[in-house]
């Protein structure tokens, strides 16, 4: 037992991480219906994203690291109308979701908790956040292949009741939970790879007051194209995808929906740095 023990302690307890910064842009047009009809909406809005993050492995065993992080977020809203002034959000913090997970050579699992950090509701400025707070589960797998990278996955958000106020008493809101499956296939080459994502991402009802709302519920189906380079030796890693990240998930080229925006235009840049 004892050198059971003394081989465990033996195991390096910090082994290293990584930072990573993410800048994205959408813009969209158009919206799906409650049918899955394409609508305008009346003028153009868009998205401008800054994420600062990293996660640290905190104990590694042979098939197993244990992990811990965090992702800030800043975001800017903005709605630009075909006829009179554009209003925006401001570039402001968006969330923080701070979490603890495990990886291994086939697997990867993350719990963490995001913190809404949106500017309050004001009548001058339109919100950057639903202004809720989530519990996010994260799970994907990966086969081992040489030549292909494929994996696939799932988020989920749970998203807790908040209060909010713009006209008159404080109201009980819940937007509606966040699930989303995705697939990823891509081919690697000498510094790299490059392939597409499928996402599907589903909301769930919307509540008032502990009430549903009627056909408040959606769905987004988009693929996103993807590159990815990790030169040789070199600590930092690169990347740009076709998709732009919402306060939730990200929006690809967008195939189908309902009750959600039509995503045509959006792309994200990173680095990741590893230590």
């Amino acid at each position: 037992m004892k050198k059971l023990i003394a081989l465990i302690i033996a195991l390096p307890l910090f082994a290293g991480g990584e930072a990573w910064l993410n800048i994205g842009y959408g813009n969209v047009s158009q919206e799906y219906d409650k049918d899955g009809k394409v609508n305008d909406i009346g003028g153009s809005f868009s998205v401008t994203n800054i994420y600062l993050g990293g996660s640290y492995d905190l104990y590694k065993l042979p098939a197993l690291t244990l992990f811990g992080g965090g992702d800030l977020r800043l975001s800017q809203h903005q709605f630009s109308p075909d006829i009179g002034e554009s209003v925006s959000s401001g570039f402001a913090l968006q969330n923080l979701v701070l979490f603890l997970g495990g990886k291994g050579p086939f697997f990867n699992g993350k719990i963490g908790f995001l913190m809404d950090l949106g500017p309050e509701m004001d009548t001058d400025k339109i919100p950057n956040t639903d202004e809720q707070n989530a519990i996010m589960v994260n799970l994907s797998g990966t086969l081992p292949n040489p030549m292909f990278s494929l994996s696939a996955g799932i988020y989920y958000f749970l998203t807790l009741e908040a209060e909010t106020k713009v006209f008159g008493p404080s109201v009980k809101i819940d937007n509606g939970d966040y699930f989303a499956f995705f697939a990823k296939g891509g081919y690697k080459f000498a510094m790299g790879e490059a392939g597409i994502e499928l996402i599907y991402r589903m909301r769930t009802t919307a509540k008032i007051e502990g009430n549903e709302i009627q056909d408040s519920d959606g769905n987004h189906f988009s693929l996103i194209p993807y590159v990815t380079i990790n030169p040789p030796a070199f600590p930092l890693s690169f990347f740009i995808k076709g998709a732009v990240v919402d306060e939730y998930l990200p929006y690809g080229f967008s195939l189908m929906g309902k009750n959600d925006l039509v995503t045509r235009l959006g792309f994200t840049l990173g680095a990741k740095f590893s230590f």
